[in-house]
This record gives C-alpha cells, sequence and structure tokens, in this order.
C-alpha cells in the first residue's frame, strides 16, 4: 500500500537562511495635523547581520469547573523584534533617541521616533538551495528599546563590534480581506514562491524605489493585501494635504474615490477659519483648520485630510 504522503521529495527539501536587503522607514504624518500617517523617503540599511522575529503573549490559562479541566484560554499576542547590525542609516537616530543639533554633533537621550523596518530572507531547497525563493517581511510601529553599547580596543583579532536593538510594537488593522475578517498585526510575510511574480516585481518597485523616478516607501496593510490581490478596498485621497489660502478667497480640493461608489462627504474642524463644500474651501479668517473628506461603504470610514492655512487678506 502506498501513502498519500510523501516524505522528503525532491525539489521540496525547504529551509530559511540569510538576512538582507533591509529597509528603514521613518512614519511621518502625511500633512500637519492631519492624523493620518505614511511610511516614505525609506533609506537602505547596510550591514544587517541578524534578524530575530520574537512573538510573545499568547500565554494559556487553564480553567477548571466540574472536577476537570473544562477549557484553556489563551491571551492576546504581541510581536517585537531583534535586529543585530554593525551600521543603520542616518534616519534611524532619531528613532535611537539622538537628534543632531548641528551637523556631526549628536545628543542622546531624546524621543524616540516610530519606524517601519523590512528585511529579506531566502528560501532554500535541496535543488535550487538559497535561490530557490526568499520572503520579504514588513514590521510595522516598531519602537527601538535602549541598548548597551561597547567599544573595545583594536587587538589581533578580527571581530568588529555589533548593535543590537529590541524592537516592540503596536499592530495595525487590517480589516475584511476577502469575507474574512482579520485582527490587527505589525508583521506581514511575502513569500515569492507563492506569489504573482508580476503583483511582486510592482510591490518591490514600491518597497525599494526606482533610481530617479520614486522614493521608498511601505505601503500599509489593507494596501498589501489589496496589491497582491485580495478584495478591492475602497479609498480616498485628496490632490493636497496642505495650502494656503487668503481670507475671502476659495481653493478647490479634488477627492479621488477607488473601489467604491459612494461620494465624499467633506467636513472643516473649524468653520471659523475656514469653510468646505463638494471640495470647495473658503478661507473666513485667519488660523488654521483641517478639512476632512470621508466615505462610508459598508459600514466602514475611509477619510483624508488636509491642513489649511488662512491668511489674512491683502
Amino acid at each position: 500500500m502506498a501513502f498519500a504522503a510523501k516524505w522528503d521529495e525532491v525539489g521540496k527539501r525547504f529551509y530559511e537562511i540569510g538576512v538582507d536587503r533591509g529597509m528603514f522607514y521613518p512614519l511621518t504624518e502625511t500633512s500637519q495635523g492631519s492624523g493620518t500617517y505614511e511610511y516614505k523617503n525609506g533609506e537602505a540599511w547596510s550591514g544587517l547581520s541578524n534578524v530575530t522575529n520574537k512573538p510573545e503573549g499568547a500565554d494559556v490559562n487553564d480553567i477548571w469547573a466540574d472536577n476537570m479541566k473544562y477549557l484553556s484560554i489563551r491571551a492576546a499576542e504581541k510581536f517585537g523584534a531583534t535586529i543585530e547590525c554593525y551600521t543603520y542609516p542616518d534616519g534611524f537616530k532619531a528613532c535611537n533617541g539622538e537628534e543632531e543639533v548641528v551637523p556631526g554633533v549628536t545628543v542622546s537621550g531624546q524621543t524616540r521616533k516610530t519606524f517601519g523596518f523590512a528585511y529579506r530572507s531566502r528560501i532554500g531547497n535541496d535543488t535550487e538551495f538559497a535561490d530557490h525563493g526568499y520572503k520579504i517581511h514588513l514590521i510595522y510601529n516598531a519602537t527601538a528599546s535602549p541598548v548597551e553599547k561597547s567599544y573595545g580596543t583594536i587587538n589581533d583579532s578580527t571581530d568588529v563590534d555589533a548593535m543590537s536593538y529590541d524592537v516592540e510594537t503596536t499592530g495595525l488593522q487590517v480589516g475584511t480581506i476577502n469575507g474574512v475578517e482579520y485582527k490587527p498585526t505589525s508583521h506581514i510575510e511575502i513569500d515569492s514562491t507563492k506569489v504573482d511574480a508580476a503583483l511582486l516585481a510592482a510591490f518591490e518597485e514600491i518597497l525599494y524605489g526606482v533610481e530617479g523616478s520614486t522614493q521608498p516607501s511601505m505601503p500599509l496593510p489593507a494596501e498589501v493585501f489589496e496589491l497582491f490581490g485580495g478584495a478591492a478596498i475602497p479609498s480616498i485621497e485628496l490632490n493636497k494635504h496642505y495650502i494656503e489660502v487668503e481670507a475671502g478667497s476659495t481653493v478647490t480640493l479634488t477627492a479621488t474615490i477607488k473601489n467604491s461608489t459612494e461620494t465624499a462627504d467633506w467636513a472643516s474642524s473649524s468653520e471659523t477659519y475656514a469653510t468646505v463644500s463638494g471640495g470647495v474651501v473658503t478661507g473666513e479668517t485667519a488660523g488654521t483648520a483641517i478639512i476632512t473628506a470621508s466615505i462610508t461603504d459598508s459600514g466602514v470610514t475611509y477619510n483624508d485630510t488636509c491642513t489649511v492655512k488662512v491668511n489674512a487678506a491683502g
């Protein structure tokens, strides 16, 4: 009798190895006071030597009843990581509590900024070895904890002092994809051996940027799933995120809506300074207001904002 299960078939003896293509992405507000954020202006992170993913939590709690083990409940889970390297990009200094006061002079102990991080691990097998494929790891909403950094004398050893950073994360909303509702996450893996090659190439152009054309950026989870074939997620985007207008004058904002038949609703955070109707913003008196364009589709609200600075007339 032959078993349906097959073990150790040629070409299917898989393993994972290596770490490369590290990327750092600062978390930035799309526009001042907007309350929406993105991972733009990424920098290559050279010198990565090791990345350890460290999911934690999910501790089990046994419940006893009727003189027996009645059930087991698991706690919520969180995600962390350790990044080991020999150097880091300039932008990471702010995430390590460092600020450059004047060129070349840095102070430590400052507020640690939130960042995104990406890296690649290789997928190997018994026929193509480490060239079989790879996984791209995306880590969101990360903050780095203070760690020791030692300096030793130069001697007859060839060892180089490495740096290590412990990272904690906070999950981002995933939402409902293809009818399934997912919990928030701060870690996504993309397997090159399973996703469409053309979609992967398009994604890598976003993630790593195109020389002379676009800067590296890390898409948010919902954008990642949509790109790789998840159900199209509604979105709304304004053509501008910061404008200035004189009191008594108008300027028109345009909202681009994708994957929805809903129309935009417009609102101003302060009609004392600026009002809006159908995207036409009118400056009232000198001050600042946030204009919000939103749609509600299947009970979920999506929005984008623009900061409006109203200057005195004349």
